[in-house]
């Protein structure tokens, strides 16, 4: 077996590995690294080369074990080999930091992040690291720099920095299925009814452009936040880092679903009626990405996709994630109100409850907003 074949190994190797065959990869890179041995005692020239291939087969090679102690070996033999590459530095902080050894792992990660400063995956990481020692400010820190070098990691970095707030309320919806309304009566059963909503509620996303500094912004905003977001549920910043389907201490989620006819409908005129997002293509064309998830891969795929996501997490969590009808919420506002209000644990009087319907009714909120879904990201640097 020469170099070239040698290369193919290595591409295979990674293939099965992104196709989920971690058995059939580690025979391959096995017996590469076999071959490898025999082809360095022929080769004299050309070190350098099968340095970096052997690097190369050693990481996938610990990608693909289950045994922690050679896992860590691999990536221990490969970091000798070539001790200016970043992969198998990260691939190692990464398995420390499962194995509960954040101060270890960070140690790697430092090394890799003077290698190469702006490297995201190594950033995140080290987020998670800082956080899990108790560092907070540092790992808010490290989130910043991480929003600057690449703003759409910032939901990443959220996700590893934010520490939910005993009275932190997140409304989520997938785009254009009631988020703002549901936001304004949240934010009216808090504050009262009638006030700026969009003085009391942070829209996530919409907030993430304004600034590197967005994630340490948030962490001074006042309290109660309400957090509006269109995030996928994998992605939720409430979820205990690390632990899958669990949630942190605090906060509460109303999530809202609507009709998907309506809601395809509705995200399809915003985005024709918006300079900024634009769409100029047919109704036929519009359809079949909206059903593919096309128009909302930057909220993890399809209409269905998370919906999907957010009612297992919600049947996992009934005390913390309350399901809310768009439909119901037109057909009697009154008792949605009501119930919106017990699951936040507050005690309206019917006059109260009365005051916020008429606030939320549509004509109210047309009066006093010009334009609708106007969270606005500026609050935070207020």
């Amino acid at each position: 077996m020469d170099s070239r074949q040698m290369e193919h190994k290595v591409n295979l190797a990674c293939a099965l590995l992104r196709s989920g065959q971690r058995h059939k990869a580690q025979e391959v890179s096995q017996g590469a690294l076999q071959e490898l041995g025999k082809l360095k005692i022929r080769e004299t020239r050309g070190l350098m080369g099968l340095a970096s291939l052997e690097y190369a087969l050693r990481v996938n090679l610990s990608c693909s074990l289950e045994e922690v102690a050679m896992r860590k070996l691999q990536l221990e033999e490969a970091i000798a080999l070539e001790p200016h590459r970043v992969e198998a530095k990260f691939h190692l902080a990464a398995l420390l930091e499962e194995e509960k050894q954040p101060d270890a792992a960070l140690q790697v990660l430092m090394q890799a992040l003077k290698i190469a400063p702006e490297e995201v995956n190594c950033l995140a990481l080290a987020c998670r690291c800082l956080e899990g020692l108790g560092r907070h400010q540092e790992a808010l820190a490290t989130a910043t720099q991480l929003c600057a070098v690449d703003p759409a990691s910032t939901f990443l970095a959220l996700r590893e920095v934010f520490r939910c707030q005993p009275e932190d309320v997140f409304v989520v919806t997938f785009p254009r299925c009631g988020t703002t309304w549901m936001v304004q009566i949240v934010v009216s059963c808090l504050f009262g009814a009638g006030v700026n909503y969009a003085e009391h509620a942070i829209f996530l996303e919409g907030s993430i452009a304004s600034s590197a500094s967005y994630v340490q912004r948030i962490e001074g905003f006042p309290r109660p936040r309400v957090l509006k977001s269109h995030v996928p549920a994998d992605m939720h910043p409430g979820l205990a880092r690390g632990e899958g389907e669990v949630l942190q201490a605090h906060g509460k989620v109303l999530y809202v679903v609507r009709n998907p006819k309506d809601a395809m409908i509705s995200l399809r005129h915003h985005h024709a009626n918006n300079a900024a997002i634009g769409w100029d293509g047919s109704w036929d064309e519009w359809v079949r990405q909206w059903l593919s998830g096309e128009r909302s891969a930057e909220y993890g795929g399809s209409y269905f996709d998370h919906v999907k996501r957010w009612w297992k997490l919600a049947k996992l969590h009934p005390d913390r994630i309350r399901i809310v009808y768009f439909e119901e919420m037109k057909a009697d506002l009154s008792r949605q109100v009501a119930q919106v209000a017990e699951f936040l644990g507050l005690s309206l009087s019917s006059e109260q409850l009365q005051k916020v319907c008429d606030a939320c009714r549509f004509e109210s909120m047309r009066s006093r907003h010009q334009v609708a879904d106007d969270i606005r990201s500026e609050a935070l640097s207020r």
